[in-house]
């Protein structure tokens, strides 16, 4: 995997207040790629003092979001993901993550609901699990790009 040039993130992405510790991340959407990122960011939010079940929920929610984007906004050729962490003061954490692959069809989020366990589905339990275990979730398409934020729960 290849990283690639920074990017600037807007002010409006910023959280407020101000939070105890912020980190950014170079990933590329390519397996190696996410499990190197999570393992670092895992890392990152345990230093921060989140809980083992924060974590958990935050691990399970960014793993959902990076293997979505490498298999679906960029088809699995693998591109660029700049991914911005602020830990607030409340235990809270808010993530922005950007990449440059195909828009969400129709440009909005997939919905929320779990598919039916008993007619056994290969997927489509990623996008429930993520509006689940987040406690607030949005996405827009900024011109050629893709941004997603959470607001995750902290314990």
């Amino acid at each position: 995997c290849a990283s690639r040039a920074w990017i600037r993130y807007s002010r409006s992405m910023r959280p407020s207040p101000e939070p105890r510790r912020s980190r950014r991340h170079r990933i590329e959407a390519c397996p190696e790629g996410v499990r190197a990122a999570l393992g670092t960011i895992m890392a990152e939010l345990g230093a921060g003092g989140l809980g083992d079940g924060a974590r958990q929920d935050a691990e399970i929610v960014l793993a959902e979001v990076l293997t979505n984007i490498a298999r679906h906004a960029y088809g699995g050729t693998g591109g660029p993901v700049r991914l911005a962490l602020w830990i607030l003061r409340d235990g809270q954490t808010l993530c922005s993550v950007i990449d440059w692959g195909r828009p969400m069809p129709g440009g909005v989020m997939p919905p929320g609901t779990m598919p039916d366990p008993h007619r056994r589905p290969e997927g489509g339990f990623g996008w429930p699990l993520i509006r689940l275990l987040s406690a607030a979730v949005r996405y827009d398409r900024l011109g050629r790009r893709n941004r997603l934020r959470l607001r995750l729960r902290g314990a």
